[in-house]
């Protein structure tokens, strides 16, 4: 099979700490190739990308989301090449804010993309309950389920062949806020549709929480944690994250449309007790985890679903990993 060349079509950038390339976050828009192969094009799926002006090397990424005529990246800069493409791509590009949209780059060049090739996220739209957890580089194939699950939830009534789950979570875990804005077009259609909010439950966690070094900062991360404490209990009666259901003051706005925004939950998830609520709402099935970060997080998620499938013979907890080589 031979590679396709593909336009750059938009950029959109988040700055690493200190404004620095490093540690960056920037979605590319490419213009998608022609050919039959990339008709079947899907959220999920994975493709090699070379970019002659960096390297003549090859590198996997995943889809995050792929329209009629786009198919979109969200790539970290946690390496020589991925550093290298932000510098690239990146110069003069637009920085995530609200109502900032991605744009062509100021001097614009091409990739060669390989693909698109299946993965195993792709996975999650065959089970009835999901629970999916991204953190770091991992938020990409988090998103594209989302993304595909969403999509596959709109389209149930057109093509009886499509199957959505009948729940899904989301755990996506950032130390930076702005990075949730990457997804707010797709945020913003869950929080405006009744249905998909039936199905799809984002939890957004912002790990990097305030030095208590102040009286005042103490006062807030001590708040903060009895708050989220107290309304954790709520999913014992909802299948709804936490902070939807209480009520939260901490939100990502969103659109104008949309005006109590998504919530915001701080500090890591307490995944152990998170997940085996989700098994208790739905007893009769078991509960696929799909986490694709690293080896920590993994090992510590087979230790939490095995010691969930202990604790009940009738329902098996089962873990999913998504990783390149």
């Amino acid at each position: 099979l031979v590679p396709s060349w593909a336009e750059v079509v938009g950029v959109l950038v988040r700055d690493g700490p200190s404004g620095e390339a490093a540690g960056s976050l920037i979605r590319l828009d490419l213009r998608k190739p022609t050919g039959w192969r990339w008709k079947r094009c899907q959220a999920g799926m994975y493709a090699r990308l070379c970019v002659p002006e960096i390297s003549n090397e090859w590198h996997d990424f995943t889809i995050s989301s792929g329209g009629e005529d786009t198919v979109s990246f969200i790539i970290e800069a946690v390496g020589d090449f991925t550093t290298k493409l932000v510098l690239l791509a990146g110069k003069d590009a637009p920085r995530v804010g609200p109502g900032v949209s991605s744009k062509p780059p100021v001097h614009p060049f091409r990739i060669c993309l390989d693909g698109p090739i299946t993965a195993p996220f792709q996975a999650c739209t065959s089970y009835p309950v999901v629970v999916a957890v991204g953190a770091g580089v991992g938020v990409t194939p988090l998103l594209s389920a989302m993304e595909w699950i969403t999509s596959s939830i709109g389209a149930t009534g057109a093509n009886p062949n499509v199957v959505a789950p009948r729940e899904a979570h989301f755990f996506w875990c950032t130390r930076n806020s702005a990075d949730f804005r990457f997804a707010a077009p797709l945020l913003t259609r869950i929080a405006e549709g009744d249905e998909l909010r039936e199905v799809v439950k984002p939890h957004l966690h912002l790990t990097k929480l305030p030095p208590a070094a102040t009286p005042e900062a103490l006062l807030w991360n001590e708040a903060v944690r009895r708050w989220n404490e107290t309304t954790r209990d709520s999913m014992d009666r909802s299948a709804w994250p936490s902070c939807w259901v209480a009520g939260c003051d901490l939100v990502i706005g969103l659109t104008d449309t949309v005006p109590g925004g998504v919530p915001i939950i701080l500090g890591r998830p307490k995944l152990q007790r998170e997940i085996r609520r989700v098994g208790k709402l739905s007893p009769d099935v078991d509960v696929h985890t799909f986490v694709c970060g690293n080896k920590e997080l993994v090992a510590s998620l087979k230790s939490i679903c095995e010691v969930c499938s202990q604790r009940d013979d009738k329902q098996k907890y089962v873990v999913h990993q998504e990783r390149f080589s």
